[in-house]
């Protein structure tokens, strides 16, 4: 009798611990679930792109999975999205905070690169903000997937800004950028990955540039095209679309 009053013991003893248990863990879920969220994006996002992050994070259902990986989620999802930071507030709601890679530059109108080299469509951007990013002719080439290729985005983003403001930049591979002067159009210089930050050849261009434009057949040839090509060790090569090139020593 003492064996069968123990079992009966134990179970009734068993049976509230595990209701109390069960139920807690039910009242405690309730309790600390998320009841909803806000959304925040960087400012310079288009209300479209906004709008996908909040319907993946709708599909995702962020309500019931654990922070850290609704932020590793959206960030998968999202390549563009550099951080994501969410605080639950004392209301129960999540405070999403979505920050993205800085905008670099325009490609070719229709996409965006970042930093890091990550390429997004412009329509995720706001217009206001793409007019103030420099526009560049990149070949297809050079674009991987959503990326720029390493040597191709580390080249332009070792650039000067203020070479991207005097000059229109085509990329067509690592041997031949083409840089369009923006007030002349009748100049450009022809440099590769090596030579388009020597800041040396620069200035003799602008110089033998300046010596070209005092000509008198400048003056008479207005359809003439002169290129300075800067590729060569020690010395600058300039020459005109059918005509014939002048070396100039830079050493």
């Amino acid at each position: 009798m003492k064996k069968k009053r123990l079992i009966i013991y134990t179970m009734f003893g068993i049976v509230p611990m595990l209701i109390t248990f069960l139920g807690g863990y039910k009242a405690s879920r309730i309790l600390f679930e998320p009841s909803g969220y806000f959304l925040n994006t960087s400012s310079v996002l288009s209300q479209q792109a906004h709008l996908t992050i909040a319907n993946f994070c709708e599909q995702i259902d962020v309500k019931k999975l654990p922070l850290q990986k609704i932020a590793y989620n959206i960030k998968e999802r999202f390549p563009i999205i550099e951080s994501v930071t969410i605080h639950q507030q004392p209301t129960k709601t999540l405070d999403i905070r979505c920050c993205v890679y800085t905008p670099l530059f325009n490609i070719n109108h229709d996409m965006i690169v970042c930093a890091s080299g990550i390429l997004e469509p412009s329509h995720s951007f706001k217009t206001e903000l793409i007019t103030t990013l420099p526009a560049l002719k990149i070949d297809a080439c050079e674009i991987t997937e959503n990326r720029l290729h390493t040597v191709c985005y580390d080249c332009l983003a070792s650039c000067p800004s203020t070479l991207f403001d005097v000059y229109d930049l085509t990329w067509k591979n690592e041997a031949e950028i083409v840089l369009t002067d923006k007030k002349q159009g009748r100049f450009s210089i022809l440099s590769d990955i090596n030579t388009i930050n020597d800041q040396k050849k620069f200035n003799l261009y602008a110089h033998l540039k300046h010596d070209i434009m005092n000509r008198n057949d400048f003056a008479l040839n207005k359809g003439k095209q002169w290129v300075a090509d800067i590729r060569f060790d020690n010395q600058i090569i300039i020459f005109s679309r059918g005509g014939r090139g002048y070396g100039y020593k830079t050493s």
